[in-house]
């Protein structure tokens, strides 16, 4: 630290080393909060709490070795090994600082973010799926009117003879209420349909209040986001209930068999006069049911034209992955995580600048002018005992050489490295 502040007291670099202990701390903190974010048991939060301070431990100890060693690395070539070095373990803090930290900052925000886009999704689709499931009270009156149509002509044939001209009870007459038969069958098809998707539907509503109470709960997120995962699922089998595209199927299927209908009343009459009519009836016959085709039909092919409706299964997800995913609402948090445990590379940016842009004379009068009494009484002691008993040859030398540097390293040097 020394070398890295010449000029600065032992209050100051206490000071300075105060302030990265509580850097780290903050970091730790916050490290904690992220991963305690979704923690129900003692074990998660006593892992949490690990972690956390485990990750300050390890900053405060990498950036006061740092702060330690590089200030003292003159040589171009020892100075670009540390910063890779450096810069390699300021990845690993990158991914801390913007995953744990933002997650802490964020109080969980992320996740009630998710949970809150969830419900907004799914509440769409709830509506559109009511939607189309209404659809089907138009085939349902489409039904009632060919089935009263069938009905009513069937009368006329009767009384009037309005196919064939000859009234009574024939084949013409038969054909026609087996056609009203066969709409009557799809029509009660399509009420029993009609009566679950608002039985479905009114079930899908209770659902969906089931899981906006969830939402506004005071729950832990992990019991939230399980509880809405449950309803979600519950919800998704009832809108899947509520497809209209099975009735469409089925209405199809009986449509096509529809025109079939007529052909078991082809029990023409012997006479050949008779039978032309009857023939001809029948042909008029097969043109009303190919109008009730065409009209029922249009509602097959405005279902079978339409997606249907899937309810969005919930994903859970973690804090981290939701301030990932929702980045854009993060925006500040980021940027102060990251700036928290970055912050100590830029005091480092800085020293280093300052102290490489002295030279060692600077640095070694900084130092001496930045000495205490205890430091001098130290020096003095020191001094004492080498002038006392012999001292080793090599020590004065070496002492000097360490502390002054080579003879051609001065002030006055202008090849001297900054």
């Amino acid at each position: 630290m020394k070398h890295m502040f010449p000029n600065y007291t032992k209050q100051q670099l206490a000071q300075i080393f105060l302030l990265l202990f509580l850097l780290s701390f903050a970091s730790g903190y916050f490290t904690f909060n992220g991963l305690s974010v979704i923690a129900v048991s003692f074990a998660e939060y006593g892992d949490a709490t690990v972690f956390a301070i485990a990750s300050s431990v390890g900053i405060f100890l990498f950036w006061s070795v740092v702060w330690a060693v590089v200030p003292r690395l003159h040589t171009l070539w020892t100075r670009i090994c540390a910063y890779i070095c450096v810069f390699c373990y300021l990845v690993l803090i990158f991914f801390l600082s913007s995953s744990f930290n933002v997650a802490g900052l964020s109080g969980g925000d992320g996740l009630e973010l998710h949970l809150e886009l969830h419900v907004a999704k799914i509440e769409m689709q709830v509506d559109e799926a009511n939607a189309k499931s209404l659809e089907i009270r138009g085939v349902a009156t489409d039904l009632r009117g060919q089935s009263s149509g069938y009905e009513d002509k069937a009368e006329s044939e009767l009384l009037y003879g309005a196919y064939t001209g000859s009234p009574g009870k024939g084949s013409v007459y038969f054909a026609l209420l087996g056609v009203k038969t066969r709409v009557d069958g799809l029509l009660s098809e399509v009420m029993a349909f009609e009566s679950d998707a608002a039985a479905h539907s009114a079930n899908a509503r209770a659902l969906l209040e089931t899981i906006r109470s969830i939402l506004v709960s005071d729950a832990p997120y992990r019991e939230r986001m399980a509880a809405i995962a449950r309803s979600s699922d519950d919800l998704r089998r009832t809108i899947a209930a509520m497809d209209a595209s099975v009735l469409a199927q089925s209405v199809d299927r009986a449509l096509s068999t529809l025109p079939r209908e007529i052909d078991l009343y082809t029990n023409y009459s012997a006479n050949l006069r008779v039978a032309a009519k009857q023939k001809a009836a029948l042909d008029k016959v097969r043109l009303d049911v190919a109008e009730t085709v065409k009209v029922l039909g249009a509602f097959v092919d405005e279902v079978a034209a339409e997606p249907s409706v899937t309810l969005a299964a919930f994903e859970r997800i973690t804090p981290t992955q939701s301030v990932f995913r929702y980045w854009t609402n993060f925006i500040p948090h980021f940027a102060g995580g990251i700036a928290l445990d970055l912050m100590p590379l830029a005091v480092l940016v800085f020293a280093s600048i300052a102290t490489g842009s002295m030279t060692r004379g600077e640095r070694v009068r900084g130092e001496i002018e930045g000495l205490s009494v205890a430091d001098l009484m130290r020096a003095i002691a020191a001094l004492a005992a080498l002038r006392g008993t012999a001292p080793p040859p090599h020590l004065k030398p070496g002492m000097e050489f360490d502390v002054f540097g080579p003879a051609s390293d001065d002030d006055d040097d202008p090849g001297s490295e900054k």
